[in-house]
């Protein structure tokens, strides 16, 4: 099982690796992130802080477009996955807080398999950047999660208190899925199919690359996000064709939990910076079906009038 520590950075200024520290003047609290479709997560991670490990590798096309991970290894092993992720939230309550600057970092004690840290800009509002370290192999572990976090927040909050995050270059071609909007993917009409849903009351999230629609009148919850890399290789993994355009898909029977399914759907191929090759891919999830309530059948159905609403690869 993966160890995860998530860490949330709300309004940040940001650092990329190999490039010289910006001097910005001034910079306000509230355009911290400026664009949240050219902001660059990799701007605040690095691998050079992780010095426990044998090996720290940056890699840019894992998840969601808001995110960048810092992979760690052991004799070639990957132990930790550190994961950074912007976001839409602001900062939780009731938690321990310190602050650095014009940074607040929202501390929590590990909790399981994972440890979380969020950090916010003063008078930013719903604005975040979330950490994550998942540990791959759990008995390999170098220190503790929290550690591991802090490491992480403490290069964070670096950057934020130098001004606004990094653009990222070069940017998505102009066929990536990077510069769709999420919630327009699915219409009144598909999310009909699932009870107490309302399509016009979504949860929108960061640069509208994630989308939430949760049932008023039971426990169903429709998730719509976009993901890169390598497709799933879960064993339980099934493909089918949805569309027209007969898009290749994956199932993932109870992939986020009992009684929940994910689909996702292909939409191009493509080669990153590091020459490694991945798909883009829209994830529709469902959850809160229930044992009885077929849920890979009504995600297909959903992920299928997704694939629909898809510009051509």
């Amino acid at each position: 099982m993966a160890i995860s520590v998530p860490f949330i950075v709300m309004s940040l200024g940001g650092e990329s690796e190999n490039k010289a520290d910006p001097s910005p003047a001034s910079p306000t609290s509230a355009g911290f992130i400026g664009e949240p479709r050219t902001a660059d997560p990799c701007a605040l991670l690095s691998a050079s802080v992780f010095q426990r490990y044998g090996e720290a590798q940056l890699d840019r096309d894992l998840g969601n477009f808001n995110r960048c991970d810092v992979v760690l290894k052991d004799r070639s092993e990957e132990v930790v996955d550190v994961r950074v992720e912007l976001d839409a939230d602001s900062l939780p309550e009731g938690v321990t807080r310190k602050t650095t600057g014009r940074v607040t970092v929202v501390e929590r004690a590990a909790e399981g398999d994972q440890c979380e840290r969020v950090v916010a800009v003063t008078g930013a509002r719903d604005n975040s950047l979330r950490v994550t370290a998942a540990a791959r192999q759990p008995a390999d572990v170098k220190e503790p999660l929290c550690e591991t976090a802090d490491r992480a927040t403490g290069l964070a909050i670096k950057v934020l208190n130098r001004g606004e995050i990094f653009r990222r270059s070069p940017d998505f071609p102009a066929n990536s899925l990077a510069h769709l909007d999420a919630c327009t993917l699915l219409d009144v009409k598909a999310l009909e199919k699932v009870p107490g849903i309302d399509a016009r009351e979504p949860d929108v999230g960061f640069g509208r690359r994630d989308c939430q629609w949760k049932s008023t009148t039971n426990e169903y919850e429709v998730d719509l996000r976009f993901d890169q890399g390598d497709l799933p290789r879960d064993k339980s993994a099934r493909s089918t064709k949805l569309g027209d355009r007969h898009r290749q898909a994956i199932v993932l029977p109870e992939n986020e939990g009992r009684g929940s399914c994910r689909v996702e759907v292909v939409h191009r191929d493509y080669t990153g910076l590091d020459r490694v090759k991945g798909t883009e891919r829209v994830a529709l999830v469902i959850k809160g079906a229930g044992a009885k309530g077929r849920p890979c059948e009504l995600a297909t159905d959903l992920a299928g009038s997704a694939a629909a609403a898809l510009p051509p690869a």
